[in-house]
């Protein structure tokens, strides 16, 4: 009688050896593109003239960590912007000396109104009101 060592054949699993592991991989994949504008700050609010009121279709731009976000104001001088970086960002708008002003883009929605002021010089300033 001969003894034999070798073990028995199983066969193998073709999800791998965790066996659900394949299967929660690729539906967990499947929602990365979802959780990048969790990780976004957005900003709101307005940009009015101390003599004229809201200025509508007012173009702007974000810069956030190396990134640029443009947008306007829409007819009654409201903005929202989804800024992809959170942290120290800078405001500004497209007038004579590209007046600015630095805010802050935080997980939750934060809101921004703006005073665009001329100054004697012609330029302009953005004011935090």
């Amino acid at each position: 009688m001969a003894m034999s060592f070798m073990r028995e054949a199983r066969p193998v699993n073709p999800r791998g050896p965790g066996g659900r592991a394949g299967r929660l991989a690729i539906p967990a994949i499947a929602f990365l593109p979802f959780c990048a504008p969790a990780m976004a700050g957005q900003m709101y609010g307005t940009i009015s003239d101390p003599d004229h009121g809201l200025i509508p279709k007012l173009e702007f731009t974000v810069q956030c960590a190396g990134s640029t976000v443009r947008g306007s104001t829409d007819d009654r001088g409201s903005y929202r912007v989804l800024v992809p970086q959170r942290g120290r960002c800078n405001f500004s708008v497209s007038r004579p000396g590209d007046p600015g002003s630095v805010v802050l883009s935080y997980q939750n929605p934060v809101q921004y109104d703006f005073l665009l002021v001329r100054r004697a010089d012609g330029a302009f300033e953005l004011q935090r009101r």
